[in-house]
């Protein structure tokens, strides 16, 4: 079921990131992280740390999204967040510094990502 499931938002993501639709791209990630959810609920793997739970947490309180990231164990996760909300960004960023929640700032380019 989780391959599954998780094709569908993979598609739907793809769709709205090449259309456009920006709070339809956050709706897939906001999705992505729940079906996570229930997969480590499920299995037990470890996925969700407090850390990562805090990251997503934090960034779906402004109306951002975010997900775990790598291959499990809290190590790393991704959170998409409106760029031109200065104010709201600041607020992640000090929930996360106080969960202990290292940021890496990186903003999409044309060809790739830049820093």
């Amino acid at each position: 079921k989780f391959v599954e499931t998780s094709n569908d938002f993979v598609t739907a993501a793809v769709d709205a990131l090449e259309g456009g639709d920006g709070e339809g791209l956050l709706r897939q990630i906001r999705r992505a992280r729940h079906e996570l959810a229930r997969l480590d609920d499920e299995v037990g793997l470890g996925i969700f740390t407090p850390r990562l739970t805090a990251l997503c947490e934090a960034a779906e309180a402004v109306g951002g999204a975010a997900k775990p990231s790598g291959a499990g164990g809290g190590d790393c996760g991704i959170a998409l967040l409106d760029a031109e909300a200065a104010q709201d960004i600041a607020n992640v960023r000090n929930r996360w510094t106080t969960a202990g929640v290292r940021p890496l700032p990186i903003r999409p380019a044309m060809e790739g990502n830049a820093e």
